[in-house]
């Protein structure tokens, strides 16, 4: 277990490393696209909305029943424009390509319309309750002799853009799936690759704790793994030398205090005897474990 999870605390950070960098890439691409193209589809409105103040300005001057001004707005269905509409600076709406101006409610508080009154072109992007698709609206001000007498308001619909934004994300989805499951089985490879050395050393260091040989193969590393194998074994090795020095100092002390003719007792601090050589228990007649 302690295995698997070290892989994996390997491999997890970079693949929230690498998910996190595709999402934000992807979302900023796929809004940038968008941004570019709402502002690209803005700009050509407004060179049109120009043009048609151009067109509408002598029709408005005639007055009512402003005579070819709805074959003007009409003639625009068969272009690139949604919709086309001439609002009044009071907010009635005088020509439509798509509605019966008679059937429109006031416009005059549209957020576009109302930038246009203030004599400066007005845009807006919002969706319609109708349809459920949202439109970009450019509005622009007619004016005559200084004065605004109307509003040309023109708008395109955003669904194809909408459309192809999408399509650019499910690609980008696409993408960084692929892009991640690469990155999941190169960390997985990585982290295997460096795990499976530690591994071998914790097994040969659990071995050599056992009483087996030291795995002499680990120390041959040129990396971090052959330095750590070389520092375990040389700390094994003074181990091994200072356990068999311990040894050889008993196994001496034991041969000293067998033979020797003089009694010699141990007794540690509770009083307890915990070392008795022969010439002590012959001297006090103890011919059995004294220590038990």
């Amino acid at each position: 277990m302690r295995k698997r999870s070290y892989v994996w605390k390997i491999s997890l950070p970079y693949l929230a490393l690498v998910l996190v960098s595709l999402l934000g890439i992807s979302l900023y691409l796929s809004n940038y696209f968008r941004n570019f193209i709402e502002e690209n589809w803005k700009n050509n409105l407004t060179d049109q909305a120009h043009l048609y103040t151009e067109l509408t300005a002598p029709l408005i001057e005639q007055g009512y029943p402003y005579a070819g001004l709805s074959d003007l707005v009409a003639s625009s269905s068969a272009g690139t424009l949604d919709r086309v509409t001439i609002i009044l600076p009071d907010g009635l709406v005088i020509a439509d390509n798509e509605a019966d101006p008679a059937t429109m409610e006031n416009h005059a508080n549209r957020p576009e319309v109302k930038s246009a009154l203030s004599g400066q072109f007005g845009t807006d992007i919002r969706t319609s309750a109708t349809l459920g698709v949202r439109y970009l609206y450019v509005a622009v001000p007619v004016e005559e002799n200084g004065q605004t007498i109307a509003i040309a308001r023109l708008s395109i619909s955003l669904a194809s853009l909408d459309a192809s934004v999408n399509q650019i994300r499910l690609f980008l989805l696409i993408f960084s799936s692929v892009i991640i499951l690469i990155s999941l089985l190169y960390s997985l490879f990585y982290a295997f690759r460096k795990n499976n050395p530690l591994a071998r050393l914790t097994d040969t260091v659990e071995g050599v704790r056992q009483g087996q040989t030291w795995n002499i193969e680990l120390n041959q590393r040129n990396d971090e793994i052959g330095t750590l194998a070389s520092s375990f074994f040389e700390l094994t090795n003074q181990l091994n030398h200072q356990i068999t020095d311990l040894k050889n100092e008993r196994m001496k002390l034991a041969a000293i205090l067998t033979n020797m003719t003089d009694g010699a007792i141990l007794v540690n601090s509770e009083g307890i005897v915990t070392l008795i050589n022969p010439a002590a228990r012959h001297l006090f007649g103890f011919y059995e474990d004294i220590a038990s």
